[in-house]
């Protein structure tokens, strides 16, 4: 056993160190032809896309650089020779820093639908895009239809496949009678396809997709705000923020814990990892992390005190019950920590050592993440920051 996860956990190890330093650049290509202003379960498609791919960006982390290229919005479909080449880079590859989100929240916010849907002349376009990034590249396309240009999308999926550059093209099918030249386009360039006929659904398929795409479900380096996916807790004056490039507690001294949750309630099998610094290793920390998370009062933790106990603990209806799995963690003021969540079963790994515990329990099935901590009468000048918490799923 103990043979089987030092191998588990040393590709676990490779896999996020790669995944850290190769920088992930995600095109989102959305269809705003005329076919958009119509009304499906959930309202009118440009309003439902907007809103969809608004909740996307709040999801993708500042080290992504993200942009934005739309086609049909400018020329009406009676005039079809400029309709045809009607494509516009809306917002280019950037970061996702607060900027560049509200940049392509309100560029999204302001089309409008009117065009027919020239797919393939738009994916040509799209290629020249990423001549300024390196890194591995992805394109997010939402359509509600084939091509009506006379472009030939799965010639261009061929020559953008042909180009050796790894661009991959996730296609969502939103609303479609047809769906054959959309998951063409995908399976000829690698990626993948996803059918969403409602809002709901068109929501799921983009956070799938980018999932996918990344191998990654959750990523924040913190490298110049919290990602909006967090959702966290302040007492007082106390709140969670970042300095210099990590997380850690803000304004003042506080004896009580805060926490932070981020993710979805349906990831069941995956690997939640971080980085942990501490300004003082002799101070009184108290840090862990949340598994299955249901809700604030039902959960599994993984609870860390340098030089003392770690190990984890089931919360039901808002009582933590005993430790079921105790070790004694290792003295240091830093640490590279990895839970492994697979079925009934739970492992935690200290800076790429042996297994430091396991355990396993059958309450919860699924769930989000979730961080905690907390400074202690008399160490409020000792801190914990937290860095590159990174979810990946569990093959």
């Amino acid at each position: 056993m103990s043979r089987f996860w030092i191998l588990v956990l040393a590709i676990l190890l490779t896999f996020a160190a790669t995944a850290l330093a190769d920088t992930t650049n995600i095109e989102l290509v959305l269809d705003v032809s005329g076919s958009m202003t119509e009304t499906i379960p959930g309202g009118v498609k440009i309003d439902v896309a907007r809103q969809a791919l608004s909740q996307l960006l709040l999801q993708l982390p500042s080290s992504y650089n993200v942009g934005l290229r739309v086609y049909g919005h400018r020329y009406e479909q009676s005039d079809a020779t400029r309709s045809c080449t009607d494509t516009e880079l809306l917002a280019p590859l950037k970061p996702m820093t607060p900027e560049n989100r509200t940049t392509i929240s309100q560029r999204l916010g302001g089309l409008q639908p009117k065009g027919l849907t020239p797919i393939a002349y738009t994916l040509q376009a799209a290629v020249n895009d990423f001549a300024s990034v390196s890194g591995t590249n992805f394109i997010i396309l939402v359509s509600d239809g084939e091509e009506t240009c006379g472009g030939d999308p799965l010639a261009v999926a061929d020559w953008i496949m042909g180009l050796g550059i790894g661009l991959k093209v996730y296609v969502v099918g939103f609303d479609v009678d047809s769906r054959t030249q959309l998951q063409g386009i995908a399976t000829r360039t690698g990626g993948q396809y996803y059918d969403a006929r409602d809002a709901i659904e068109l929501g799921r398929a983009l956070q799938q997709a980018a999932w996918d795409a990344t191998s990654i479900y959750f990523l924040d380096d913190f490298t110049t705000a919290m990602s909006p996916a967090w959702r966290t807790s302040s007492v007082g004056n106390a709140r969670y923020g970042v300095v210099n490039g990590a997380l850690t507690i803000l304004d003042g001294p506080i004896d009580q814990t805060l926490t932070a949750f981020a993710g979805s309630p349906t990831w069941a099998d995956y690997v939640l990892s971080a980085d942990l610094r501490f300004e003082n290793s002799d101070g009184d920390h108290r840090v862990a992390f949340f598994l299955r998370v249901q809700d604030a009062n039902n959960m599994v933790g993984f609870f860390f005190r340098p030089g003392g106990d770690c190990g984890f603990r089931v919360m039901r209806r808002g009582i933590w019950g005993d430790f079921i799995a105790v070790a004694t963690c290792q003295q240091s003021g830093a640490y590279h920590v990895t839970i492994v969540v697979q079925g009934t079963s739970y492992t935690a790994a200290l800076n790429s050592d042996l297994p430091l515990v396991s355990t396993t329990d059958t309450t919860f099935s699924a769930g989000y993440i979730g961080l905690q901590s907390a400074v202690s009468r008399p160490f409020y000048d000792s801190r914990v920051y937290f860095d590159n918490v990174m979810v990946t799923p569990l093959e």
